[in-house]
């Protein structure tokens, strides 16, 4: 049996109605997502020792003594770039819940390996929370890591419009690299995704308008009284959002990479 609903013009839902409507349903739980990011970092216990078990059972060696540290920071902060660039990608955001759980336990981890001491990746009767903490930063380098990376992003943030979730991923990845591997990793993201829009832009619109546009964009900024800035039409191609995540995620590898 169907039943059909004959909406009169006083019952019938406006435009704004039915969107809103849709946008309550399709809203994300945040105490969910609060929760889920909060525990996953728990798995970096079980998750650590096994890869490092399988990785010495098959070479020899251990891969939280390797070059780069397969330790807890590692894996919350390689999980979470993961994830924001998922996020990034599909919804054009990156959720305080991933960013602001991740710094915390990027601490909580550094102060429990700070508190617990040298630990070497040799000694054959290391526990899984020990190997979990092998190579994690001192609590003093992971906050100044925190705290140097957040503030060049925050910079960049009022200078050329940066995302806001941006300038909290820096913060997560300066806080499991410290500052020296931190500010590669972020110099590094920007020149891939400059390269990347340079590229685009070129394939799309031609290099001819591209560098003129670049060249009056520069030249009006140092000579001003010279060199006028491109028009309106030419400069706004040029302005698109770019989820910054993917980049984020690259330049972090190649810091790991370059670090090994």
């Amino acid at each position: 049996m169907s039943a059909t609903i004959d909406w009169s013009p006083a019952q019938r839902p406006t435009d704004q109605q039915a969107q809103a409507g849709k946008s309550t349903a399709d809203a994300p739980k945040p105490v969910r997502s609060w929760i889920v990011a909060g525990l996953y970092p728990l798995a970096a216990f079980v998750v650590v020792p096994l890869v490092d078990r399988w990785v010495s059972s098959g070479t020899g060696t251990n891969a939280v003594g390797a070059a780069v540290p397969w330790n807890g920071s590692m894996f919350v902060l390689l999980t979470t770039l993961l994830a924001a660039t998922v996020s990034d990608l599909r919804q054009r955001r990156i959720r305080n819940s991933l960013t602001y759980t991740a710094f915390l336990w990027l601490v909580a981890l550094s102060a429990m390996a700070t508190l617990a001491g040298p630990i070497d990746p040799a000694a054959p009767s290391l526990s899984w929370f020990e190997r979990s903490l092998v190579g994690i930063l001192p609590l003093a380098e992971t906050l100044s890591g925190a705290a140097v990376c957040f503030g060049i992003m925050f910079f960049v943030f009022l200078l050329a419009g940066a995302g806001g979730g941006d300038v909290k991923l820096c913060m997560v990845i300066g806080a499991a690299l410290g500052v020296e591997q931190g500010l590669t990793a972020v110099v590094a993201s920007h020149i891939a995704a400059g390269a990347a829009v340079l590229s685009w832009v070129v394939v799309v619109h031609g290099p001819l308008r591209t560098f003129s546009t670049l060249g009056r964009t520069v030249g009006s900024l140092l000579l001003p009284l010279w060199i006028s800035p491109p028009k309106r039409d030419d400069a706004g191609w040029m302005k698109f959002p770019l989820p910054m995540s993917p980049f984020f995620l690259l330049g972090t590898l190649f810091t790991l990479w370059m670090r090994s």
